[in-house]
């Protein structure tokens, strides 16, 4: 009687863990889903589509993330400098 209630434990863990490994990849799968949904809408904000090619007009909404960025870094600094000579 022992061994056949360790062997259904056995068995009940094997399955528990098989679920949470599925339910891992799922939710890596809809983090991944959200980010690239977040990177098209973010693309998208930056402007048009450069290219045709996905690769390309990744690569110009890089570049047009790091100009917007240094843009709003000189703004910044722009405004600290007034707020402090005030």
């Amino acid at each position: 009687m022992s061994k056949v209630k360790e062997m259904y434990t056995f068995e009940q863990e094997v399955a528990r863990d098989a679920e949470i490994r599925l339910l891992e990849r799922i939710d890596e799968s809809i983090k991944a889903r959200q980010k690239r949904s977040l990177w098209r809408i973010w693309a998208k904000a930056l402007g048009e589509k450069a290219s045709d090619c996905d690769r390309e007009s990744d690569r110009v909404a890089i570049m047009r993330t790091v100009i917007a960025g240094v843009n709003l870094a000189t703004c910044l600094f722009i405004v600290a400098s007034i707020i402090r000579h005030w």
